[in-house]
């Protein structure tokens, strides 16, 4: 059986020995390494306790990396950021709101139409509800378009049930002012009776309603006609609302002109755009000579 190789001078006992690691080896005791080694011993010693230069062959420590590196959300290799992502999507719920709270609102100051305005001001406040809370919870953007979408659709809520309260009142009172002018028909002559009795009741009622839509809401004869037949209004028959707009003794160019001012204070609407309204059926329906009046005469 061949010999083990034998150590050199005690080295291999010398390294592989726990208690003598970070001490020179006897193949260290060479000229050079005693030089190095009295040249850190003397710059101890200098100043005054120990040094953090390495002695013999002992190895410095690292020093770690003050920035570590961490991968991203992208997969790439990127240094930490720990702010939040911002969420890409804008919130639909809010978009909606806004345009139905737009709509709803313009739709409000509308007689009749106005019905319509405050459905959409409804459905605008629940697309606005769910959209304010996919914003807080961080999940989409567009906080400030969907707070206004909420609110423009509260707006148009609260103003077609002004409107209608209004109106409502207004009938109120043209009822009143009917049953008014009845008694005060009475206590004339019998034969002013007589010939008063010839008119239906509703036919006077019917013009009752009709100056009051006169001479509150600025109304033109076709808008008045369509408001007292139609079945979301006032529900008189043709023949009486054909008889109130023939015996209403109204200006309707001081209607259009009143109706033009509102839409110029309150919507900031242009000359042109007024002209529209006016005349639009869907809109005052009044004519064009009544339309042209009233824009020339805007500035008055």
């Amino acid at each position: 059986m061949p010999d083990s190789p034998q150590p050199i001078n005690g080295q291999n006992k010398f390294e592989n020995d726990p208690a003598n690691q970070g001490v020179a080896s006897p193949a260290d005791s060479t000229p050079a390494a005693a030089s190095q080694t009295n040249v850190y011993a003397q710059a101890a010693s200098g100043q005054g306790g120990a040094t953090n230069q390495p002695a013999g062959n002992s190895v410095m420590p690292m020093t770690p990396d003050p920035f570590p590196v961490v991968p991203t959300t992208n997969g790439n290799m990127g240094p930490l950021d720990s702010r939040r992502a911002r969420p890409e999507r804008l919130s639909a719920g809010g978009v909606t709101a806004l345009v139905l709270g737009i709509i709803g609102t313009v739709l409000s100051f509308i007689p009749i139409v106005n019905n319509a305005a405050a459905i959409l001001g409804v459905i605008g406040v629940v697309f606005g509800v769910i959209g304010l809370v996919g914003v807080f919870r961080g999940k989409k953007r567009g906080k400030g378009l969907t707070i206004a979408g909420t609110v423009l659709s509260v707006i148009a809520i609260v103003v077609t049930l002004g409107m209608q309260s209004a109106t409502g009142k207004a009938m109120d009172s043209a009822s009143r002012n009917a049953s008014s002018s009845t008694s005060q028909q009475q206590a004339k002559p019998q034969a002013s009776q007589q010939q008063k009795s010839k008119v239906p009741v509703e036919y006077t009622n019917a013009l009752a309603s009709a100056k009051t839509y006169s001479d509150t809401m600025h109304m033109s004869k076709q808008g008045i006609y369509d408001q007292l037949t139609s079945p979301a209004g006032d529900k008189f028959s043709p023949e009486a609302a054909q008889y109130a707009v023939d015996n209403l003794q109204a200006d309707y160019n001081a209607n259009a002109l009143a109706s033009a001012k509102q839409y110029e204070e309150t919507m900031q609407m242009s000359p042109e755009a007024i002209r529209e309204q006016l005349t639009s059926p869907a809109g005052d329906k009044f004519t064009d000579q009544e339309a042209d009046y009233a824009v020339q005469h805007l500035d008055q």
